[in-house]
C-alpha cells in the first residue's frame, strides 16, 4: 500500500494502493494546471471533453466511458505531454469500476481537473 499525500476519507482506516494513486496524480495534475507547469494539448483537451460529454446525462465516470476515450486518443495521448492524462484516466478506470472505492470528493477533484483541462481549448 502506498501513502497518499493526501488522507483518507474518515469512513476508512486505509485507502487501497489505486485509490491513492489516483489521489496523488489528480492533485499532481490539478496543481500542475493551477501553477501553470503543464499545459494540456489539443488532443488532452479533446479527450477530457469527450469524457465529460459521455458522462453529461447521469454524471458518472464510469470505466466503460473512460475505456472509451483511451481508445479514442490510441497512442498519442500516452504521448502528449509524458501521458499524465492518459496515466490520470489509467488509474481512474478501475477505481470507476468499484464504487466502494471512490469517495465523492475524490471524485469532485477528477471532475474539476477534467473540466480545466476540457476548458484549454
Amino acid at each position: 500500500m502506498t501513502r497518499p499525500t493526501h488522507p483518507a476519507p474518515a469512513h476508512r482506516l486505509w485507502e487501497p494502493a489505486s485509490v491513492a494513486r489516483l489521489r496523488n496524480l489528480t492533485a499532481e495534475l490539478a496543481q500542475d494546471l493551477a501553477t501553470a507547469r503543464w499545459t494540456p494539448t489539443e488532443l488532452e483537451s479533446r479527450i477530457a471533453d469527450l469524457l465529460l460529454t459521455s458522462a453529461a446525462g447521469d454524471g458518472a465516470l464510469t470505466g466503460q466511458r473512460i475505456r472509451g476515450v483511451l481508445w479514442e486518443g490510441s497512442m498519442a495521448l500516452t504521448r502528449a505531454n509524458d501521458g499524465r492524462l492518459a496515466g490520470l484516466l489509467a488509474s481512474l478506470a478501475p477505481v470507476a469500476d468499484e464504487p466502494e472505492l471512490s469517495d465523492r470528493a475524490l471524485m469532485a477533484d477528477v471532475h474539476a481537473v477534467l473540466d480545466r483541462v476540457a476548458g484549454c481549448r
